[in-house]
C-alpha cells in the first residue's frame, strides 16, 4: 500500500470538522514517529467538492486515502477513488456516517479511529452502487434514495445547523410528512418487474443502515455483490407517521406495504419527477433512472 493521505472536508457536521484539522494534523506528524518505515501522513483540506476531487486524482495510484467527514463527502469522491485504485478510509465525522458504520470505524472516539486507520492493514473488496440518470453517473456506498427518503434528504441538508445526525434527520422526515406525496413507479429487477403503482420511496442500499443508523435493511452487506431494494407502497400520513418507530427499531419489514428484493440491475421510470439523493446527498429530479451494482470495485478499510 502506497502512502497516507488525509482529505479533510471542513464543512461536514455544519463546519464543526474544522475545528478538528488541528488536532488531525498532530496525530498525522506523529503517524511518522509511530511507524519510521512510511513517511507521516499528508493532510489535505478541501475547499469544494471539485477542489477535493482534483487532490485524490492527483495523488499516486494505490495511495491510502482517509476521508475526514460524513457519508456525503465519501460519496462525491468514490469515482475518483475507485480510478485511481486507493484504499478508503472513513474518519467518521459527518452527520449520518452509515458509510463508517459498514466499515467499522463508527463508534468510540474519531481520534481512536483515525490512529486505527493509520496502521490497520485490514482491507475489504467492497461493492458500489452506481446511479445513471440524465446523463449523469453517481457512485453510492451506502444508499440511493427515491422519493420519500430523497425528500427527507434534500430538507437535512437545508436544516438547521445546530442540529445533526438523528435529530437532524428526524426533524426533516417530520416536516415531509406535512406534505406527504406519493410517485408512480414501475420497477424491474434483473429484467423482472417487481413493482407498479403509487410508492412511498424505494430507495437501494449497499449497507443495513441510512438516515444516521436506521437499520432500514439489517441483512444487506456492502461485499455481497448484490444490492438490496427497499420498496415502501402507498401510506396515509398516520400511518407513514407509525412506520417511523418500527424503522427505527428495524421490524418495518413486517408490513405487508413494505418489501426488500436483492438485485444487480435494476430500472426505475416514474410517471412524475423523482426526487434522488446519494448518501444523503440531494441530486435533483429524473423520470427514469438505472442502477447496477460494481462489485468488489473499492478496497476499503474494515476495523
Amino acid at each position: 500500500m502506497g502512502d497516507t493521505f488525509i482529505i479533510v472536508n471542513p464543512n461536514a457536521q455544519g463546519g464543526r470538522v474544522r475545528h478538528c484539522i488541528e488536532s488531525i494534523h498532530a496525530l498525522a506528524q506523529a503517524s511518522g514517529g509511530a511507524n519510521a518505515a512510511h513517511a507521516p501522513a499528508q493532510v489535505l483540506v478541501s475547499d469544494s467538492v471539485a477542489h477535493a476531487q482534483s487532490l485524490v486524482r492527483a495523488l499516486p495510484l494505490e495511495s491510502r486515502v482517509i476521508v475526514a467527514g460524513g457519508d456525503g463527502t465519501v460519496q462525491y469522491l468514490l469515482a475518483a477513488i475507485v480510478e485511481k485504485r486507493h484504499t478508503l478510509g472513513v474518519l467518521p465525522l459527518g452527520s449520518g456516517n452509515d458509510g463508517a458504520r459498514a466499515l467499522g470505524t463508527y463508534g468510540g472516539s474519531w481520534r481512536d479511529a483515525f490512529s486505527r486507520l493509520l496502521v490497520s492493514r485490514n482491507v475489504r473488496a467492497v461493492d458500489l452502487g452506481v446511479a445513471r440518470f440524465d446523463d449523469r453517473v453517481e457512485h453510492f456506498l451506502v444508499a440511493l434514495n427515491a422519493g420519500f427518503d430523497a425528500s427527507i434528504a434534500h430538507r437535512a441538508v437545508t436544516g438547521p445547523k445546530f442540529l445533526h445526525g438523528l435529530p437532524r434527520y428526524l426533524l426533516a422526515t417530520f416536516r415531509e410528512l406535512a406534505r406527504l406525496t406519493h410517485w408512480s413507479l414501475t420497477i424491474e429487477l434483473d429484467g423482472k418487474r417487481v413493482h407498479l403503482g403509487d410508492t412511498l420511496f424505494a430507495s437501494t442500499l449497499n449497507a443495513p443502515t441510512y438516515g444516521s443508523g436506521m437499520p432500514a435493511v439489517p441483512h444487506a452487506k456492502c461485499d455481497d455483490s448484490a444490492l438490496d431494494l427497499l420498496v415502501a407502497r402507498r401510506f396515509s400520513r398516520p400511518g407513514a407517521l407509525v412506520m417511523l418507530p418500527r424503522l427505527l427499531r428495524g421490524t418495518h419489514l413486517a408490513d405487508s406495504r413494505v418489501s426488500t428484493h436483492a438485485f444487480r440491475a435494476m430500472t426505475i421510470t416514474s410517471e412524475q419527477p423523482l426526487p434522488l439523493a446519494a448518501d444523503g446527498e440531494f441530486l435533483g429530479t429524473t423520470q427514469k433512472l438505472t442502477i447496477d451494482v460494481n462489485a468488489q470495485s473499492l478496497r476499503a478499510i474494515a476495523l
